[in-house]
């Protein structure tokens, strides 16, 4: 497995894991189960972290041909995630019920191609 394989593994583990989390953490106070203040905090790190996460990876050059098409087929899931976060956050600090149930079904696609991923290079 080369280290680019490495790279794109570890990063959508990385980003599925954040966007899981937070997904679980938007429906509980969806549902009424999570106080506003801890929420927000959760989704701007979360979204804080992917951002970050996401440059890191954009970073590096890939080696190779095989790499490019690597990068660009996580690139998507990447930027819907990203774009994603930023209008759950949105969504919840406007206390907008609504919004926030799109988003959390808005990052269902990009973290299931994201968890798909995990598996790169085995």
């Amino acid at each position: 497995m080369s280290d680019y394989q490495t790279t794109t593994r570890t990063t959508a583990r990385g980003v599925a894991g954040i966007v899981a989390t937070t997904r679980t953490g938007a429906q509980a106070w969806h549902d009424g189960k999570m106080m506003k203040a801890y929420a927000d905090t959760m989704v701007s790190h979360a979204e804080d972290d992917v951002g970050s996460i996401v440059s890191t990876y954009d970073s590096r050059q890939p080696p190779t041909e095989a790499a490019i098409q690597l990068k660009d087929k996580i690139d998507k899931p990447l930027q819907a995630a990203s774009s994603s976060l930023t209008d759950l956050r949105i969504a919840l600090r406007r206390n907008d019920r609504q919004g926030v149930a799109q988003s959390i079904k808005d990052l269902a696609a990009p973290l299931k191609t994201l968890k798909g991923m995990e598996q790169v290079g085995l």
